[in-house]
Formats: structure tokens, sequence, C-alpha cells
């Protein structure tokens, strides 16, 4: 972590320095690009390990 980094727990907020701003996070997930990345992940493990993608898809 940076030093501008801070670290934050569910239902708790320290008071932001003078100047700062918040910014709220949603990450949605599973998110709608979850099945292409994991499709293509194990395309390149599968041609990495030199086997089907079929085979390594069970």
């Amino acid at each position: 972590m940076t030093s501008s980094t801070k670290r934050f727990e569910p239902g708790h907020f320290s008071v932001l320095p003078k100047g700062y701003g918040f910014e709220a996070f949603d990450p949605k997930y599973p998110h709608e690009a979850f099945d292409p990345f994991t499709k293509s992940t194990k395309r390149d493990l599968a041609m990495g390990l030199g086997v089907s993608y079929a085979r390594a898809d069970r």
C-alpha cells in the first residue's frame, strides 16, 4: 500500500483530511466479463500444457 492508501472495513470510515474526497467502490461481482475471461484463461492454460481446450475444460 502507498502512503495515500487506507484500509477500510465494512461500516467503518475515518474522517478524511481536508481537501480529500471520497469515491465509492462498487465492484458488482460477478461482472458480465467473468465468463469470457475464464474461457480465455482456460484456453491459454490448455495451450501452455499442450492439451486441447475441450480436455482442459472438463
